[in-house]
């Protein structure tokens, strides 16, 4: 009897149709010489200026524990851009009290602006008390008025800063939203010691725990005392585990406020993406099964839009990092979550319902990931920096800038990445939109049509491909190490399928079979022994 283990993974790729938007979004790049780049950062805006905090000036982490996240290129200024002037100007963090200098250098914090106030929570870097990485626990309060006049003047920036630590802040990689004088602290995670990518026990260990929480309080006394009040929790094991990925506030169809969680990582039984999302608002929170979204999962410049007439809203996503991607006009999976080039949203419609498209033009680059989009001050948003399209004028107008995050060299860096893949970018796109024009964009569906499947045959040492669902005569069966170098090609004839590949052809332990076809590509990783 043949011993035949197969894995069945549904990976799949679609063309989808295309459709139209009723408006253009249109980047124009902004270049500001000799400025510096910044990714995973909090912002501020003052008198049309930006203020920018935290972050990191470097790329992609390392995979190597001794070289992820190494203090030397923490962000430890304060960076002062003004983008209607083409300036920008500096201040250094290292002469604030220790809890803060320390706070404001590490990255993925949790930030909201309410007036000139910019709220900023927790964080994670290295902590030269703690002599190890850490999770900041700390909120900490920065008064934009007083900061621009400190810096305006070459002061002690010191008064322009207060803080309270708590243990309830010590997050990373989470969201924070206000609504109604509330503060919302929405999912995230408590990370402590040094990265490392084969997990808490290996080498020095670390700790790691999402929070699986909407964290609700306000703040009395936010520019001398702050302090934490009227503090409750919600918790969710299941939706609401997920960490650095996107939140947007929304208005709903029934006209009231709230947030929607999008995507995000990781589930919590495979090391993948969420795809579906939580609905937030005062009263609770509703987990959105039917909400299908696969092109963007990770945190990314993003601008939500709604359309009073029509009575939709619109969250756009720019660039960033996802495990589905466009190539060649079809829907292609990539386990390894590479970065892309997206544009993408997700629609509300006046019935609730969600679903996905994607702008056919793409961002300039491997763009988005880690970066912020900053409106302008202007009539067309409110005060969740919402934009309202019956606000903006029908010719092309400006409605805010893209700045920093992650720029890539290309899609799947992170197995070979010694950190000369990936930078901190430094450029800075003003954003569009034309009510006059309109753009062409793709239905994303949400469930699609080829499936691959891979097993081991064990008598007879060769693994077999089968790929349902294809129309096409031939395609190409690739496979790649987890550094992504292809070990092997060959072309395959559909009825010849299912199809075996010897073992002893393939060089590595562990891989990505792919299938690639002239209008799908589907992809799934192996154990070969």
């Amino acid at each position: 009897m043949k011993n035949l283990y197969l894995l069945t993974i549904s990976i799949f790729a679609f063309i989808s149709a295309s459709a139209q938007l009723d408006f253009d979004i249109e980047l124009e790049e902004v270049t500001i010489d000799n400025l510096y780049g910044v990714q995973s950062y909090t912002v501020g805006s003052y008198n049309g200026e930006w203020f920018i905090l935290g972050g990191r000036t470097d790329g992609l982490h390392q995979r190597q524990p001794f070289a992820a996240f190494a203090a030397a290129e923490n962000h430890t200024n304060v960076l002062r851009v003004n983008p209607s002037n083409n300036s920008f100007s500096q201040a250094s963090i290292l002469s604030l009290p220790l809890p803060l200098k320390e706070q404001l250098q590490s990255t993925n914090l949790s930030f909201r602006q309410v007036n000139d106030l910019l709220y900023i929570i927790g964080g994670y870097g290295y902590s030269t008390t703690a002599a190890d990485h850490k999770t900041y626990p700390v909120l900490t309060v920065v008064n934009l008025a007083d900061l621009a006049s400190k810096m305006d003047n070459n002061q002690d920036i010191s008064s322009a800063f207060s803080f309270v630590e708590s243990p309830t802040m010590a997050v990373t990689g989470g969201y924070l939203g206000f609504l109604n004088d509330t503060f919302y602290l929405i999912g995230g995670q408590e990370f402590n010691g040094r990265y490392n990518p084969m997990g808490p026990t290996h080498g020095p260990g670390f700790f790691q725990q999402y929070t699986e929480e909407i964290r609700k309080f306000q703040v009395a006394n936010p520019t001398t005392n702050p302090t934490l009040v009227n503090y409750h929790a919600i918790k969710d094991s299941d939706y609401l585990h997920r960490r650095d990925y996107n939140v947007a506030p929304q208005i709903f169809p029934d006209g009231s406020m709230g947030f929607t969680a999008f995507s995000g990582v990781f589930k919590k039984t495979v090391d993948l993406p969420w795809e579906d999302g939580v609905d937030i608002r005062e009263q609770g929170y509703q987990h959105r099964a039917d909400m299908v979204q696969k092109l963007s999962q990770y945190h990314s410049a993003k601008l939500p839009i709604y359309d009073p007439a029509e009575e939709k809203m619109y969250t756009m996503f720019f660039g960033g990092i996802a495990q589905y991607f466009y190539a060649n006009g079809s829907l292609t999976s990539d386990p390894n979550v590479p970065f892309v080039k997206t544009i993408s949203y997700i629609e509300r419609d006046k019935n609730d319902s969600l679903k996905e498209y994607s702008l056919t033009k793409e961002m300039p680059g491997y763009l988005g990931a880690g970066a912020e989009f900053i409106p302008i001050d202007a009539a067309f948003f409110d005060d969740q920096e919402i934009l309202h399209l019956d606000k903006v004028s029908d010719s092309k107008t400006l409605v805010g800038y893209i700045f920093g995050g992650i720029e890539s060299t290309g899609p799947n860096i992170f197995f070979s990445n010694t950190g000369t893949q990936s930078g901190a970018t430094s450029k800075i796109f003003a954003v569009y939109v034309n009510k006059g024009g309109a753009t062409s964009v793709r239905s994303v569906p949400p469930s699609l049509a080829i499936e691959l499947e891979t097993g081991l045959e064990i008598e007879e040492n060769v693994l077999r491909v089968n790929v349902k669902g294809v129309k096409e005569e031939k395609f190409d069966l690739e496979i790649f190490n987890m550094r992504g170098k292809l070990v092997y090609k060959k072309p395959v004839k559909t009825r010849d399928l299912p199809y075996d590949v010897p073992l002893d052809e393939i060089s590595c332990k562990m891989g990505i079979v792919r299938a690639q076809g002239k209008d799908f590509a589907v992809s799934t990783k192996i154990i070969f022994r």
